[in-house]
This record gives C-alpha cells, structure tokens and sequence, in this order.
C-alpha cells in the first residue's frame, strides 16, 4: 500500500535526508505541489525493494454486479470479493501496480482512505463537500435516480426541491448532494436498505431516493425489493444521473496515480470490456457508462 511507503519514509521526511533504494537516489526537494509530490517519490522508492506495489481499495460489497462478496464451497460468504469494479480497475491500473481488494462498510471504508490507511475507496459519487477531503478518478459507471414511495400514499414532484415538502429516509453514508438533500435532513437507517424500507412502509417517512440498479440488484442476494407491492417508485426530471468513481485522499499519495488509472478506465469503456465485464458479472440492466 502507498500509505504503507509514506510512513517507511516518514524520518526521511523530518530529516531531508537523500533516499536510496535498489541503487537509484533522489533528491529531496519542495516544490509548488507541496509535500504529497516529494513524498511520492520517496514512498516508491521504499517500496522498489519489491517487484510491484500493492494499492489498497476498499468498498462496501453487495448487491451484486458491481462488488459482492464471493461465497465458499459450502456456499457461504468468505472474506474475498469480486464484481465489475474489482475486474475493471484491476485491468485499469498501471503496469506493476497489484491491486489488494477490501469489503467494509462504506462510512469506515471512507474514514480508512481518508486517514490514509488504504489507498482508494470504490464507488464513491462525487459531491461538492466530498470534493474537499478526497480527489476522484474518472467515473466509471452511471446509475438511474429514483424516488421511492408508498404505492398508496404517492408524491407530488415537479423537480427535486418539491421533496423537501417531504419526510425522508436515508443510510448515514450516503451521498444525496445529486437529489439536492443531505443526509442530516433525513431519519437514517441503521439496518441497511432492508431496514429503511420498513420505515417507508411503516410510515415513519415518505420517501427515500436511491439508484434503481442499486435497488433492483439486491434481487440477486434473494431480496427482490421492486416486487413489493406496497412500493413504488419514480424518476425526478432536474436531478443528474450519479456515477461511481474511485476516491483516494486529497493530494495523497494515491493521488498521482489517478491520471494514468483514468486512461486506463477509458480504454476499456472505449473497446466495449467495461460493458462485457458488467455482463459477466450479471448486469441484467443496461450498462451506463
């Protein structure tokens, strides 16, 4: 992990020493890019020793197709996972880079990049408070906003300001800045997106927003949420389609990396493996890049 480097080099920062490593040497210097650039120099040049250098992600694994925990032979859920995202940014990174797979809950997947102990956190959206503790890569997948309500008790929404006239549900981690809402406003959830259906369905508030792909693929863990007679849902004509990104801490030692990863995720959306890798793992809605 590139963190890991930082803090093997961490005296050499305090003394501003010349590091060494496999026989080459660097100068140490500041420049205008401030300290992350000097450090990651350094940090890769503790790490030579090794033939490759391992990068850290981390993300909250299921529903499936994006990123889900694999099961073991007697069928139940072990501790590797897998899924679009795993494939396509392992084929995305740059030559020597060996990407090290991590399932945890989203909130400290995020605290965890954000204090530098991994490296980068899978799938992330972009907002604008977000955009000031993290650099993003490009996206790599597009998801479709929906509001989700009571079948017999429907909303009124001419844009996405009309659901302030609202009670909402939302997960303590998520990202609303799309639907024009912070989590702050509404009664969170502390049982998952199974639990935050009870409170709609119970009426301790009248919607919640989330993407249809999230919600629809939960079908494949035997949670078939659109089935549920008693939900509905609905599009919002003002709010933008939300696209998952890598995030890895603002002008950390991951950040560097981030150009050479964007190529690579272009490259694959342009020859058409994004889509077959999506496929692969049973991406039964369109896939939006």
């Amino acid at each position: 992990m590139l963190a890991r480097g930082f803090r093997c080099c961490w005296t050499a920062w305090h003394t501003g020493v010349a590091a060494k490593a496999g026989g080459a040497s660097l100068k140490l210097r500041f420049d205008r890019l401030g300290r992350w650039q000097w450090m990651w120099g350094l940090a890769a040049l503790c790490g030579s020793a090794s033939s490759h250098a391992e990068l850290s992600f981390c993300g909250d694994p299921d529903p499936p197709p994006s990123l889900y925990w694999v099961k073991d032979a007697d069928g139940q859920r072990s501790t590797n996972v897998s899924g679009y995202a795993v494939e396509l940014i392992r084929l995305a990174l740059p030559a020597g880079q060996e990407p090290r797979f991590i399932g945890m809950p989203w909130a400290r997947c995020l605290r965890e990049v954000e204090q530098g102990r991994i490296d980068f956190a899978m799938g992330g959206y972009y907002d604008a408070e977000r955009a000031k503790r993290f650099d993003y890569s490009r996206h790599y997948r597009s998801l479709t906003p929906q509001v989700f309500f009571r079948a017999d008790a429907p909303l009124e929404l001419a844009s996405k300001a009309d659901l302030r006239k609202y009670r909402g549900c939302g997960m303590a981690s998520g990202s609303y800045a799309h639907y024009g809402l912070k989590a702050a406003e509404l009664q969170i959830s502390n049982s998952g997106y199974e639990g935050m259906i009870r409170m709609l369905l119970r009426g301790r508030c009248d919607f919640f927003v989330e993407e249809l792909e999230l919600i629809s693929n939960f079908k494949y863990l035997g949670k078939d949420f659109l089935s549920i007679r008693e939900l509905a849902h609905a599009e919002l004509p003002d709010v933008d389609a939300p696209a998952a990104h890598l995030l890895t801490m603002k002008d950390g030692p991951a950040a560097g990396l981030l150009p050479e990863i964007n190529a690579g995720i272009e490259r694959l959306i342009r020859s058409g493996d994004a889509r077959r890798l999506w496929l692969k793992h049973g991406g039964e809605m369109p896939f939006k890049p």
